[in-house]
C-alpha cells in the first residue's frame, strides 16, 4: 500500500522485496501487477527486489544441462521482462535448489548457476542486480564454503547474514551461539568476516542482512524488539564493516516484514548521517522526550537498558527460537504425543508431532538425554537471569506512565505492551523448560 511505502521511505529505506514463488508474478498471495508496483514504489522513491521463492521445488534442470538456458530464461528471465523496472533478484540457496543441489550446501554448481542467472536476466535489464545469499551453510567450515566464493563470478552481489555463524561461546556452562536472526550478539559473526574478505579481495560487491528494520527472530510475534542499546551495538559494528571490508547494502527485514518504530529512526539516524556514540544517545534521548515527555526521558532511558540487557541472557537456539519464543505467551502447552493444534503455528511443528526434541512439545527424552539435560538446565538458568530485566524496565515504563502527555499516552501504552509482550514470552520459556524438566525426572 502507499501509505506503507511511505513509512518504509519515511525511515531512511530505499527498497522493498517481493516474494515471486510462480515467475513472472506469482507470489504466496496471489497474483501482483509487479510493473504498477515498481511504477508505485519509484515515486516513493524506492526501487523494487524480487526474492525467488521457491523453497521445496527444485528447478528441473541444472545450468548444465541441454535446454538449460531457455529453461533459466523462461524462469528467470520472465520475472524482468515482465517487469524491467526491477532492480534486481535475491537468490538463496533454500529457495532456489537445483535438481543435484539441496540448496543447504556450499556446492560448486553455484557459480554455473549465477552466470545463467545473469546472462538471462541481463538481457532486459543490463544492470539488474543478482543478488546471491549464502544463509544456508552459515554453519559450515572455512574449507567448503571460502573456496566456493573463489569460483562465483565477480558481477554479482555477494549477501551474507550479519550475525549468524559466530563462534561458539560459554553461557551458564554450556557452549551457546546464534541459530538464526538474533540481536543477542552484535556481529559481525566469523562467517560474515570470513566471507567478507574474499568479497573485498575479489572486489565483489557485498551486502548484509542485519534485521536493522528492529525486528529479528527473538520474539517471534512482536513488531520490533525495543531494545536500543543492543541496536547502537550493531550500528556501530555495521558501520566498522562498511570501512574494514566496503559493506554497501543492509536488507532490514525480510519475512516479518516492517512495521515503523523507534529502532528505525535510530537506525535512520545512524546510517544517513555521520554520527558518533554521543550523537546516537542525544538521538535516543530525543525520542524518549518526543514519545514520553521531558520528565520521563530518565525513566524511559532506564527501561531501554533494562530491556537491552536482557538480550544478554536471551536464547537464540532452535529449540526457542523457533519454538516457545517464536509464538509467545500462546506457546500451545501440549504432551509428548498429544496432537499439536492446528494449523501449524510456528516452524517445527511438525517436529513437535513426530516427537523431535527442538521445541519443548517433546518431553520424551531424547538418546543424546545427558548431554540434552544440561543443556536444557543451562538455557533455564539464562531465561532466569533474563526475566528480571523485562520486569524492572516494564515497572520503569508503567511508573511513567502517569506524567506522559495526554496526546501521546495511547502510542506509550502500546510500546509498554511491547516490553510486556516479550516478559510474558520469556515467563512462558523459561515455564516450558522447568516443566520439562520435572516432567521427564518423573
Amino acid at each position: 500500500p502507499d501509505w506503507h511505502m511511505d513509512q518504509i521511505a519515511h525511515a531512511g529505506m530505499d527498497a522493498i522485496l517481493v516474494f515471486v514463488s510462480e515467475p513472472p508474478d506469482g507470489t504466496r498471495n496471489g497474483r501482483v501487477d509487479m510493473p504498477a508496483l515498481v511504477k508505485r514504489a519509484a515515486r516513493h522513491g524506492l526501487d523494487v527486489y524480487a526474492y525467488f521463492d521457491r523453497f521445496g521445488h527444485p528447478l528441473e534442470k541444472d545450468p548444465t544441462d541441454e535446454g538449460a538456458e531457455q529453461y533459466y530464461d523462461g524462469m528467470f528471465g520472465s520475472i524482468v521482462r515482465n517487469a524491467p523496472g526491477l532492480k534486481g533478484l535475491i537468490l538463496v540457496g533454500e529457495s532456489c535448489p537445483v535438481k543435484k543441489s539441496t540448496g543447504f550446501y556450499p556446492s560448486y554448481d553455484w557459480p554455473s548457476f549465477l552466470s545463467l542467472v545473469a546472462k538471462v536476466t541481463r538481457r532486459y535489464r543490463p544492470d539488474f542486480d543478482v543478488v546471491f545469499w549464502t544463509y544456508n551453510w552459515y554453519w559450515a567450515p572455512e574449507k567448503d564454503r571460502l573456496p566456493l566464493l573463489e569460483r562465483i563470478p565477480t558481477n554479482v552481489t555477494l549477501h551474507v547474514t550479519y550475525e549468524m555463524g559466530d563462534v561458539k561461546r560459554k553461557r551458564c556452562g554450556v557452549d551457546d551461539w546464534i541459530e538464526d536472526y538474533s540481536i543477542v550478539r552484535p556481529g559481525p559473526g566469523t562467517t560474515f568476516v570470513s566471507e567478507a574478505a574474499v568479497a573485498r579481495r575479489r572486489g565483489i560487491r557485498l551486502t548484509s542482512m542485519t534485521n536493522t528494520g528492529g525486528r529479528t527472530w527473538d520474539f517471534g510475534g512482536a513488531p520490533y524488539e525495543p531494545v536500543p542499546y543492543s541496536w547502537l551495538d550493531r550500528f556501530a559494528a555495521l558501520k566498522t564493516s562498511r570501512e574494514k571490508y566496503g559493506l554497501s547494502g543492509l536488507m532490514e527485514a525480510h519475512h516479518y516484514g516492517f512495521t515503523p518504530n523507534f529502532i528505525a529512526e535510530i537506525a535512520k539516524c545512524a546510517f544517513t548521517e555521520e554520527t558518533t556514540a554521543a550523537d546516537m544517545e542525544r538521538c535516543l534521548e530525543a525520542i524518549a522526550a518526543r514519545d514520553f515527555g521531558r520528565a520521563n526521558v530518565k525513566a524511559v532511558l532506564g527501561a531501554w537498558r533494562d530491556w537491552s540487557d536482557a538480550m544478554k541472557w536471551h536464547s537464540a537456539r532452535v529449540f526457542d527460537q523457533w519454538g516457545v519464543l517464536r509464538v509467545g505467551p500462546t506457546y500451545p502447552f501440549t504432551f509428548y504425543g498429544e496432537r499439536v493444534p492446528d494449523p501449524p503455528l510456528f516452524f517445527g511443528a511438525d517436529v513437535g508431532r513426530k516427537g523431535g526434541h527442538w521445541t519443548y512439545l517433546s518431553l520424551e527424552p531424547p538418546k543424546s538425554w545427558p548431554a540434552y539435560e544440561k543443556e536444557v538446565a543451562a538455557y533455564t538458568e539464562m531465561a532466569a537471569k533474563e526475566l528480571p530485566f523485562w520486569q524492572a524496565g516494564n515497572a520503569k515504563l508503567e511508573a511513567a506512565l502517569k506524567a506522559v502527555p495526554a496526546d501521546r499516552r495511547d502510542a506509550a501504552a502500546r510500546m509498554l505492551g511491547i516490553g510486556k509482550y516479550c516478559e510474558h514470552s520469556v515467563r512462558t520459556s523459561l515455564n516450558m523448560k522447568r516443566f520439562w524438566q520435572a516432567k521427564t525426572k518423573d
